[in-house]
């Protein structure tokens, strides 16, 4: 899955690729860096770069075993993650916070 972007609040998009075992390459920005770990789950590429954004593409298109890998280690993020319990934990946490002052 690839998808560069110039800004991203939160990777959905990502996470959701990540979650069918699809080894993903995103733009290095605040919210695709947060869900992609840089050679293990999937790639960041510089915005704006498209020689290497075409690189890591024909890298994986090369390596299926590595692109596998990444898949797997990015369905094991999102299931420790960003599950829907987890995730509105985390959203209660911050109104929880944020109620106190």
């Amino acid at each position: 899955f690839v998808l560069p972007t110039l800004q991203e609040a939160l990777g959905t998009s990502f996470i959701e690729a990540m979650a069918m075992e699809k080894a993903v390459i995103g733009s290095d920005v605040d919210g695709v860096r947060e869900v992609i770990d840089e050679g293990v789950n999937g790639y960041l590429v510089p915005s704006k770069d498209s020689v290497a954004l075409a690189e890591r593409i024909i890298e994986l298109l090369n390596d299926r075993k590595k692109a596998k890998e990444f898949g797997i280690q990015g369905r094991k993020k999102v299931e420790n993650k960003y599950t829907i319990e987890k995730m509105c934990r985390g959203m209660i946490e911050v109104y929880l916070k944020y109620q106190q002052i």
